[in-house]
């Protein structure tokens, strides 16, 4: 039997359990074709082994070994099918099964799998259909893993959908409003102090983390917090994950507050900056940095994003505020029991730590003098229609003039 030809047809049945079944390709030998898939939600056969060799050959032991370290690994139960692509209807069991062109050895796995008989077709040029065949599986993983990550993350993609939209209608509104991105951004909801001391718009401490002020920097907090998610929102729960997000924004706009920056302030930066916090306390809870490649990955990382934190235009304060609420979050919500201690400390520190900047923040809510950009925000809200809510900002603002 051609060698190629039971390559090409390994690879075809894997896009079918990838594609049509939404199995994940955990392991991939491209010496021996030899293919690993895995199902969270099935129960009958949760791993799958996909092989070109004949069944003949099968090393019953070295798979049921491979399938209980796969399973450990994935959390599953060690339970499944080995198919073989080479056309032998002479050997097989209930769990070893031969899947050929128009055929299947075993009558059960055609009901329970509709349309498997039907996969396999033969090829007449073979390099060809090869590289189409490895094309194609690599084309289904990324559309499942793409899948997988909007169902198993919802906190985060409900975050990237929300602030997608918002970036969306700044796009939109920015023409609105003669063309200002400042005043666009102050508008729809940045942090900016003098709206938050004269006009008390508090909520400024949290819708800065809906906009962003260009297409660049909202990429890149988005690619960020989906790194970040990966690990940290399936580790935590999405309620967990999220709230570490929402309050790492907060404390980063209370710090901005606090050393009084006069600053028109937009981006999720805060927010990631607190689960970048939590997640060191993470991989040190769980003993990973003892790995020198996490070790050394993670020190990157964190000088990156210092370096970052120094440009221009870019507030080290929120991020500082971010990552100091992010450690402390990092030890509440850790799991080991020698650190309970470290687990209370943290939450009556971190309560203190709110109390003690309320009081500075009330301190330093010191009225600002009228400037420019409040006439320009006042008057766009006003010919848009707005006129109570001009008329309200312009009485707290210029009390009741301009």
């Amino acid at each position: 039997m051609n060698e190629q030809q039971l390559e090409i047809w390994a690879l075809q049945l894997s896009d079918y359990f990838i594609k049509k079944q939404r199995y994940q390709l955990i392991s991939f030998n491209q010496e021996t074709f030899e293919m690993w898939l895995f199902k969270p939600d099935e129960l009958l056969y949760p791993i799958i082994s996909i092989s070109p060799k004949p069944i003949s050959q099968f090393n019953n032991l070295e798979l049921q070994h491979h399938r209980l370290a796969l399973s450990m690994l994935v959390k599953s139960e060690p339970k499944g099918l080995n198919l073989s692509v080479y056309p032998d209807k002479s050997e097989g069991s209930d769990t070893n099964i031969s899947v050929m062109v128009g055929d299947v050895s075993h009558d059960g796995l055609r009901e329970y799998y509709k349309g498997i008989e039907n996969v396999l077709v033969h090829a007449s040029n073979l390099r060809l259909a090869r590289q189409k065949a490895m094309n194609q599986v690599s084309k289904s993983t990324r559309r499942l893993n793409q899948l997988n990550f909007y169902k198993n993350y919802r906190a985060t993609t409900a975050v990237i959908i929300v602030t997608v939209l918002c970036f969306l209608l700044t796009m939109w509104f920015v023409p609105k409003v003669g063309e200002s991105l400042e005043v666009a951004l102050v508008m729809l909801g940045a942090y900016y102090k003098p709206m938050l001391v004269n006009a008390h718009e508090w909520w400024r401490l949290l819708t800065p983390m809906f906009f962003h002020a260009s297409l660049i920097h909202l990429l890149m907090n988005l690619m960020a917090l989906r790194n970040i998610a990966s690990i940290l929102e399936k580790e935590y729960g999405s309620l967990k994950f999220l709230l570490t997000l929402v309050l790492g924004v907060l404390f980063g706009s209370m710090f901005l507050y606090i050393r009084d920056e006069a600053v028109i302030g937009v981006g999720i930066s805060g927010g990631i900056y607190a689960l970048l916090g939590a997640l060191f306390v993470n991989l040190y809870e769980r003993g990973l940095f003892k790995n020198p490649s996490v070790l050394s990955n993670m020190v990157t990382t964190l000088l990156l994003n210092i370096l970052i934190s120094t440009l221009p235009g870019v507030s080290f304060t929120a991020h500082l505020g971010g990552f100091y609420l992010g450690v402390f979050m990092g030890f509440i919500l850790s799991k080991r029991a020698d650190w309970d201690f470290l687990r209370k400390a943290s939450m009556v520190v971190l309560s203190l730590s709110f109390v003690i900047m309320i009081y500075l923040m009330f301190i330093n809510s010191v009225p600002f003098e009228p400037s420019l950009l409040d006439v320009e925000v006042i008057n766009r809200w006003y010919d848009l229609g707005f006129e109570r809510y001009a008329l309200r900002l312009r009485a707290l603002l210029f009390g009741g003039s301009l």
